[in-house]
C-alpha cells in the first residue's frame, strides 16, 4: 500500500499478547502495588479488559488504586472496578444474541453504544464469541463432553458465565455457527468501510444472529 511504499512512512508491527503473557503481566503488575488477585477475579478482568498491553495497563492502574490499603483483589473489586460504567458488557450482549433472546440484544446493544462503546467493537466482540463457540462446538462433536470443554476453554469462561455457553453450545450446531461468524465478520467489514452507517450495520447483524438462535430454539422444541 501507500504507507509500505512510502521512504517517508515507518510501519512497526504490533502483536498482541497471548493469555499467558497477560495472566503473568496481570500478576506482576499487581504484585509491585503489594496485592494479589483471586483467580476468579482475574479471569474475569482478562474477559472484560482482553490481550491489548496497553488497556490492561490502565485497567491495573486503576484496579490497584481502587483496592489500596488491601492486599487482595477479589471477584467484587473488579467487578466495580472494571465495569466500565456500563449498565451491560459486551459478552451480555454476545449471550444474548446466541440464546435468541432479540428483544434483550436490541436494548443491550442501545445502551452499550449510548454509553460510549463503538458498535464496531461490540460486533467484533461478538465475532470473537461466535469463533470462540465454534471451536468448543468442535471438540464437542469430536467426541469430548461440554463439561470438560467449557473448564478446559482459553481463555478461560468466567465461571458466571457457564450456563450461558452451556445453553448457546446446545443450541447452534457448527454449520450454523460458522454462517454465524461469517456474517458477523462481514458486518466488521461494512461498518469499517462506512462509519457513518457503523450503527445501523452493526444493529442488523445483531438482530440476524439473535433470530437465527430463536429459530434454532424453536425447531428444537
Amino acid at each position: 500500500n501507500a504507507l509500505e511504499q512510502s521512504p517517508r512512512a515507518l510501519i512497526l508491527p504490533v502483536y498482541e499478547a497471548d493469555d499467558a503473557d497477560i495472566s503473568s503481566m496481570i500478576e506482576q503488575t499487581l504484585a509491585k502495588a503489594g496485592l494479589a488477585i483471586d483467580p476468579d477475579a482475574k479471569f474475569l478482568l482478562m474477559e472484560r479488559v482482553g490481550t491489548g498491553r496497553a488497556l490492561m495497563q490502565r485497567e491495573l492502574e486503576k484496579l490497584a488504586l481502587y483496592a489500596m490499603g488491601q492486599d487482595r483483589i477479589g471477584l467484587a473489586d473488579v467487578e466495580a472496578s472494571c465495569s466500565g460504567g456500563a449498565e451491560f458488557e459486551t459478552g451480555d450482549l454476545a449471550d444474548a444474541m446466541f440464546a435468541g433472546e432479540i428483544e434483550d440484544s436490541d436494548r443491550m446493544f442501545g445502551v452499550l453504544v449510548q454509553s460510549g462503546i463503538d458498535a464496531g467493537r461490540l460486533l467484533g466482540a461478538a465475532h470473537l464469541h461466535a469463533l470462540k463457540l465454534q471451536d468448543l462446538r468442535l471438540a464437542i462433536d469430536a467426541g469430548s463432553r461440554m463439561e470438560q470443554v467449557l473448564r478446559g476453554a482459553r481463555p478461560p469462561i468466567f465461571f458466571k458465565r457457564m450456563p450461558a455457553f452451556q445453553l448457546q453450545l446446545g443450541l447452534w450446531p457448527l454449520v450454523n455457527l460458522m454462517q454465524a461468524s461469517t456474517t458477523l465478520a462481514a458486518a466488521v467489514t461494512q461498518a469499517r468501510l462506512n462509519a457513518s452507517l457503523a450503527e445501523a450495520i452493526a444493529n442488523r447483524a445483531v438482530l440476524a444472529v439473535a433470530r437465527n438462535a430463536r429459530a434454532l430454539a424453536a425447531d428444537r422444541r
